[in-house]
This record gives structure tokens, C-alpha cells and sequence, in this order.
């Protein structure tokens, strides 16, 4: 989807769309690859109300061991990740 967004707003010349899909890839990117220094569960984002590790472990598709690279994607499947 981001990839998507960027390569519109690319294609169209404009900035604003890109600035825009930019800043959601920036936000989001934290909260899709852990790493050790994020503490003991992945960054969130803010609207995605995840609260507690519990909630945090079925979004990341029951992954309740955090390793640095590790994607949201990856327990779901390779292609997405």
C-alpha cells in the first residue's frame, strides 16, 4: 500500500501526496520491524489502540517471541514481509 502511494504520488508529480504518503510510511515502519531497543514488544500505532502485550501478540499473528528484524508479517508468511 505505501509502496503504492509513494510510486502514485511519483508518477504524478505531487508533493503534497507524497509528503503525506512519506510521513505514513515513517510513522508506520517502527511498528512493523521490531527491534530489541523498541523494549520488550513492538512499537504500536497510536491508532491501532493496542494497549497491552496481549493485544500487541495477536496483532503481531501470535508472535510472542521478539527477535531484532522481526516483521509482522513474518509468522503470517514470507511474501508479505
Amino acid at each position: 500500500m505505501m509502496e503504492a502511494a509513494i510510486g502514485i504520488s511519483v508518477f504524478l508529480n505531487n508533493r503534497t501526496s507524497y509528503n503525506s504518503a512519506m510521513a505514513t510510511f515513517q510513522q508506520r515502519l517502527p511498528a512493523y520491524i521490531y527491534l530489541s531497543k523498541d523494549g520488550s514488544v513492538p512499537k504500536t500505532v497510536p491508532k491501532n489502540n493496542l494497549k497491552t502485550r496481549d493485544q500487541i501478540v495477536a496483532y503481531w499473528q501470535g508472535q510472542s517471541t521478539f527477535v531484532d528484524g522481526l516483521t509482522q508479517e513474518t509468522c503470517r508468511d514470507f511474501v508479505h514481509t
